[in-house]
């Protein structure tokens, strides 16, 4: 897009009327592009893109930051974009929290902008069950719901032995016999 640099010093409006009419439609279609208009809809975003950013950016004192980096290694592979966010007095050498990128499959795991992570998965009675992703700090709390129903008989299940990386779990039939090979649906919460 090419502006004229207008009006000049001795031009009439007449001369340069024009030239500023084509100077505000290259500035309506250039602030079009994922806006809507000016008049309508107040010059309000209707879809926003993000560059991909080499260093993540840093952020001061009252301001936050949202933008476009690479997922971390090893959360999934190949590495994706993600959408990253920053609190505030954040340097560059943080990369801020990536809420974005998830595994939607089961096993799987998502982030929320707040860093907590959710996993879930199935896991195995009396037998120890990784994390698709490891928590970075800890595991707070599992939920387990048993997916077998062996005859009418009611299973209880409980978890121990819990780290970053996985938990361990029991199950044990109403009558008192051991649930083994049973299975249960987990859902892990953690940061």
């Amino acid at each position: 897009m090419a502006f004229l640099i207008i009006p000049n010093p001795n031009d009439q409006l007449s001369v340069s009327q024009g030239q500023i009419q084509n100077n505000f439609t290259s500035l309506d279609a250039t602030f079009s592009v994922n806006h809507g208009g000016f008049v309508a809809e107040n010059g309000k975003h209707t879809f926003v893109e993000m560059t991909l950013q080499a260093t993540p950016p840093t952020t001061v004192g009252n301001e936050v930051g949202l933008y476009c980096g690479t997922s971390k290694a090893g959360d999934v592979t190949p590495q994706v974009p993600a959408l990253f966010f920053k609190t505030q007095n954040s340097p560059s050498s943080s990369t801020g929290i990536d809420f974005t990128t998830s595994v939607n499959a089961s096993p799987g795991w998502t982030r929320l902008p707040s860093g907590i992570i959710f996993q879930w998965g199935m896991a195995e009675a009396f037998m120890t069950t990784g994390f698709p992703l490891k928590f970075p700090t800890a595991c707070f709390g599992i939920e387990l719901t048993a997916t077998s129903n062996i005859g009418m008989t009611a299973e209880f299940w409980s978890y121990g032995n819990v780290t970053a990386t996985n938990f361990t779990t029991q199950s044990y039939l109403y009558n008192g016999d051991m649930g083994t090979g049973t299975t249960a649906f987990y859902f892990a919460v953690g940061v």
